[in-house]
């Protein structure tokens, strides 16, 4: 006698699901957001992908080169998806130098010859100059969106002004003034 009421309560709450994925996948917000999160799931998988390629680019004592290929694919791929996947890339960069430039005894993890650094460093800077290659191109639509902001709350940068930026920045003594613009 109770089987029928536990088959009425399945199909009850079988249609209450449902209805609410009929409600969920109508919501007109709901879709406007899931269609701006998936560049940033892509970014985030993306992220992780070069993380773990970097991973066993520095694990590895044979195939480099292929953890080097698959780590500037993904890379790349991940800064012209998002560009704040840039973070992760500079971030990924001090680790590996870190790693590759430290003496041994500082690292905990399992002993890698002098030999095999020399190897992953060699690899590290290839791999830095071709990333710089993959990710020009993305230096001019990053400078025109800045000089288009200008009526954002921070000054833009214009490709022109990026010597005397630099100039200013890094030349002029700390006690005189800073230009107001």
């Amino acid at each position: 006698m109770n089987e029928p009421a536990t088959q009425g309560q399945a199909g009850a709450a079988g249609s209450a699901g449902c209805m609410a994925a009929v409600l969920f996948a109508l919501n007109p917000f709901q879709a406007h957001l899931a269609q701006q999160v998936r560049g940033y799931t892509l970014a985030v998988l993306l992220c992780l992908l070069s993380t773990a390629a970097l991973a066993g680019l520095l694990g590895a004592s044979s195939r480099q080169y292929r953890w080097g290929t698959l780590y500037v694919i993904t890379a790349a791929l991940s800064c012209y998806t998002h560009h704040l996947a840039a973070l992760t890339l500079i971030a990924q960069a001090i680790f590996a130098l870190c790693w590759s430039y430290w003496p041994q005894r500082y690292m905990t993890a399992a002993p890698v010859t002098a030999k095999q650094r020399r190897s992953v460093r060699r690899n590290l800077w290839l791999i830095a100059a071709v990333l710089l290659v993959a990710l020009t191109p993305l230096a001019v639509p990053l400078l025109r969106q800045t000089e288009a902001a200008a009526d954002a709350w921070m000054r833009p940068i214009r490709g022109r002004d990026v010597p005397s930026e630099l100039t200013e920045a890094f030349v002029l003594p700390s006690d005189s003034p800073a230009r107001v613009s």
